[in-house]
């Protein structure tokens, strides 16, 4: 192989998946000089931990560094030598490091002078390595008399922590230029290639991408509300009494008939009295003011109208609503009888219509999407529902997405945001969110 050029393959190898995340690693490396002092960075953390031989990233950047890959045979006669394997998953193993017989392919060498030598394994699928990846791969073949210096424990770099640990930097303003390009570019081929890696370690590590932005969105609900979470894309409380069924987070597109769907906010979404028991309940016992004055806590708050025409669980008609909310609020308030389900689609296009058009709710031309739109046979379910959002700005959510909740903690100030929102919003409907969130 010669020395790593991140355009060439090695010539006698297929490029796997394999091989191409770990080219795509090494020529990050040798690239950018921020990803390599990370990379030493949690390699001294791990030896430190574990008492082994210190290692001074700033010093070994400061030797002659050569990086290759495909490599079968150890260039150097002294220093020291660390097995690196990076992994899915955490991964131990208690057997030893030491010298073999046998010639492997390493994935990767690094030499620091004549100072250090860390060979590279990477197993990004397996959820735990085999165990052959030690006896086979992670041993070095050394003559007997060489005076390298073997450390005997293998150091595991899980992905997920590395690539944060790039993000950050990415995302810090102190890289710039090329350096930033290549470390973005990487970026965009674990989104594209390796997902099952979880690079969605914060808003700011999905480069702005929608489908990564819904991964995060996903990752920061399970976070929040694990009791609720339905493991896809929202919190579940159908089970409850509570006013609101599902919670979602999600990205917000600027405009969806643009092809590449360019984010500019996270949306916190509920749907209050979306289906006709619930919207009976909730007209009965939802304080107004409480409820209204929601958007004017906060102008990030909005509490919209959303009235709904359904057969069975099918929106089947949406007119726009053209009245204030408070005048939608106190007629659905004042008309309990007209949160019906089962009604003939023709009393409702005509009659009932007719009410809606005097109170000035709606335009008296809609009626013919309830004609349009359900069949004959089909009967109308009258939910006057509402859509709540609170939106938070791309930039503030990937800045407060970057720190953690608490030292060691896995959540992040978002988690504990988007909590606190979701207790502000149930809060103005008259419940408790953290009693719905107790066990049943």
């Amino acid at each position: 192989m010669h020395k790593l050029n991140y355009f060439f393959r090695f010539r006698e190898l297929e490029d796997s998946d394999e091989n191409e995340l770990t080219r795509g690693l090494l020529a990050v490396m040798r690239l950018s000089p921020t990803a390599h002092f990370a990379f030493l960075d949690i390699v001294r953390e791990h030896l430190a931990t574990r008492n082994r031989p210190a290692i001074s990233p700033s010093v070994l950047l400061g030797t002659e560094i050569d990086i290759r890959t495909q490599e079968g045979k150890i260039e150097r006669d002294s220093g020291q030598l660390v097995s690196v394997v990076l992994t899915r998953e955490p991964w131990t193993t208690a057997l030893p490091v030491t010298r073999s017989d046998r010639t492997p392919v390493y994935d990767g060498v690094l030499y620091y002078g004549d100072d250090l030598i860390i060979i590279v394994e990477n197993k990004p699928k397996d959820e735990v390595p085999p165990s052959a990846v030690l006896e086979l791969q992670m041993k070095p073949n050394l003559p007997l008399d060489s005076a390298i210096e073997i450390c005997d424990q293998v150091v595991n770099l899980v992905w997920r922590d590395l690539l944060a640990r790039f993000d950050g930097l990415t995302h810090s303003g102190i890289i710039h230029g090329s350096e930033l390009a290549v470390m973005r570019d990487f970026r965009v081929l674990i989104h594209r290639r390796f997902p099952y890696l979880d690079p969605y370690s914060s808003f700011a590590a999905c480069g702005g991408v929608e489908e990564a932005l819904e991964e995060r969105c996903a990752a920061i609900l399970g976070q929040a509300a694990p009791e609720r979470f339905d493991g896809k894309n929202a919190l579940n409380f159908s089970s409850t009494d509570s006013h609101v069924w599902m919670v979602y987070l999600r990205p917000l597109p600027l405009d969806r008939r643009d092809d590449d769907h360019n984010v500019d906010r996270i949306c916190l979404e509920m749907f209050p009295a979306l289906k006709v028991p619930q919207a009976r309940y909730f007209y009965q016992h939802v304080p107004p003011v409480g409820f209204l004055g929601l958007s004017g806590q906060d102008v990030n708050w909005t509490v919209q109208p959303w009235l709904t025409f359904r057969f069975q669980a099918a929106i089947k008609c949406q007119p726009d609503v053209l009245c204030r909310s408070e005048e939608y609020f106190s007629f659905w308030q004042s008309h309990p009888e007209m949160i019906k389900g089962g009604v003939a689609r023709e009393v409702v296009a005509s009659d009932w219509w007719n009410e809606w058009v005097r109170a000035g709710m709606v335009r008296s031309e809609d009626r013919n999407q309830i004609l349009k739109n359900f069949s004959e046979k089909q009967k109308v379910n009258v939910c006057p529902g509402w859509r709540v959002r609170y939106l938070w700005p791309l930039a503030d959510a990937e800045r407060i997405d970057s720190q953690r909740s608490s030292p060691g903690s896995q959540e992040t100030i978002f988690a504990a945001s988007l909590r606190e929102k979701i207790r502000e919003a149930f809060g103005a409907m008259g419940q408790d969110f953290d009693e719905l969130m107790r066990p049943e």
